[in-house]
């Protein structure tokens, strides 16, 4: 059953199956955009290819937009379906993204200029599992703006994110029922709001430099244009450990673990904006003398505590359906609460990458073949591929980036090759050695193609990241249970997780 449709649909459209090898322990993450004007799509995770009935069997997750699951290094196959209509296939455009975290390995994104969000899964951090997020600003770069939003009464923080078009955010300060703030909150030089309890609050003043200081009940910060407050203080300048003011601030809950959400400014002008879950499988949470201990880690001068529990979340834009990274610990999901922190800046134009190596033996008379991929993760940017550097003869396919040489006994040896991927604002390039054997000794060499020698590749998906999922193949159903899908073609193409995967969207 659908969101949008009280009608049962039949899921046996096309399929397209991707081979995803994931190279440790972690956490897979795929994310399918494509559902739009009556189009449905799916995606499974499957750790097997057999089929019964119809039907995968081994199926690990089978979601309509966003899947993540827990996983063992080792081989996947992600699969994209569609439905029927009276006989007619209706897959529609769609963009897949996979991205994938290693157990106590940082993962890390340029979200927008100046901006970096990274996040780690520690298997044993502080007496058990934690998930922690970092949006990691620099303060110093144009274009950057750090200010706090205040919520159209009870509001999500996603909500308020995307609301105000943030790159990203984090929930803000303290409030009463009804969403009232009892936290300092300053936005454009009004004051809004003020602490009912002297607290630690977070100040940026008219040049966007940040400063984390007590404020008392009551009183305006006037040295500074945006305000919001919090607590407890967390990091003191020049304390070699946490020093977590909770007596001064009327707080009772430092020694307990709960999600938390929290802000450090370190020396060379950069705000981190922090969640460690708590409450759920994703993590334990921690204590506040924990917390300040990590901000440490993270090389804070400065740290104070925000409103946690229920009320954590991070929002990074595009990120996920909603943009929210985290996991919220209410079992309703995301909490709405009475203002965030949130960042604006530039985007951020990705370099295009390779996704594929060379293969570096070619014979004398034998077709050379290499089917060179690249992604970028701006999806809507088309990629041109030319050669840069090559020896005679060669040819590159500027659209599908298949390069094809059939070299002479004459070119035996090393002979160099450059080829470059362009976005056309930045050209990257892959430089390689072909090595050359000639194929007998009297230097002649027999005629073959592909078909006697040569290498057979397919053409992947579509350059601008989206594929319409009308596709021929084998006829084999797939589904994670209770979408059986007779008749539904396949075709299979690679994903190498961490290092990306042909032309479609690839978050790392």
């Amino acid at each position: 059953m659908r969101g949008r449709t009280t009608a049962w649909i039949a899921e046996g459209g096309p399929e397209v199956v991707y081979r995803m090898v994931v190279p440790d322990d972690g956490r897979v993450f795929l994310f399918l955009q494509g559902d739009a004007d009556g189009v449905d799509v799916d995606v499974h995770l499957l750790s097997g290819t057999s089929v019964e009935g119809g039907t995968a069997v081994q199926c690990v997750g089978r979601a309509n937009a966003y899947l993540q699951a827990d996983v063992a290094g080792g081989v996947y196959w992600v699969v994209v379906d569609s439905y029927t209509s009276g006989g007619v296939d209706l897959p529609g455009p769609y963009v897949l993204r996979v991205d994938f975290a290693a157990w106590d390995e940082w993962r890390e994104r340029v979200v927008a200029q100046g901006v970096r969000w990274r996040s780690k899964l520690y298997p044993e951090l502080f007496g058990g599992v934690q998930t922690v997020n970092v949006l990691e600003v620099d303060l110093e770069r144009d274009g950057v703006e750090v200010r706090p939003v205040d919520g159209e009464g009870c509001e999500r923080t996603s909500s308020m994110g995307r609301r105000v078009g943030a790159v990203g955010g984090v929930n803000g300060g303290f409030f009463a029922s009804g969403c009232a703030s009892v936290s300092l909150l300053k936005i454009d030089g009004q004051l809004l709001a003020t602490n009912a309890v002297g607290r630690a609050s977070i100040g940026l003043d008219a040049s966007g430099q940040a400063a984390i200081q007590q404020v008392v009940a009551g009183a305006d910060w006037p040295d500074v244009v945006h305000a919001l407050g919090g607590g407890p203080n967390l990091v003191s300048p020049g304390a070699g450990e946490p020093l977590v003011d909770v007596t001064d601030e009327g707080f009772g809950f430092e020694a307990q673990r709960h999600p938390r959400t929290a802000l450090g400014v370190t020396g060379d002008g950069r705000l981190l904006m922090v969640t460690l879950d708590g409450r759920t499988e994703h993590g334990i949470g921690v204590d506040l003398y924990d917390l300040g201990q990590y901000f440490l880690w993270l090389g804070a001068d400065r740290a104070m505590n925000l409103d946690g529990g229920g009320s954590t979340c991070m929002y990074v834009a595009g990120a996920s359906p909603d943009g929210v990274v985290n996991y919220p610990s209410d079992a309703a999901g995301e909490r709405a609460v009475s203002n965030g922190l949130f960042v604006f800046a530039e985007p951020y134009d990705h370099p295009p990458r390779f996704t594929t190596e060379p293969p570096l033996d070619a014979e004398a008379g034998i077709e050379w073949i290499y089917d060179a991929d690249a992604i970028d993760l701006d999806v809507d940017d088309r990629l041109f591929f030319t050669l840069a550097e090559g020896p005679g003869g060669m040819q590159l396919d500027e659209n599908s980036g298949v390069a094809r040489w059939r070299p002479a006994w004459q070119d035996a040896g090393e002979v160099p090759v450059v080829l470059a991927v362009s976005d056309d604002t930045n050209q990257v390039h892959q430089e390689f050695t072909l090595v050359v054997r000639a194929s007998d000794a009297d230097g002649s060499a027999p005629d073959a193609g592909p078909e006697d020698g040569g290498q057979d590749h397919d053409a992947g998906p579509a350059d601008d990241g989206s594929r319409d999922g009308d596709q021929t193949g084998s006829q084999r159903g797939c589904g994670c249970g209770d979408s059986p899908t007779p008749g539904g073609s396949l075709v299979l193409l690679a994903i190498l997780v961490g290092l990306a995967c042909r032309r479609f969207s690839m978050k790392t």
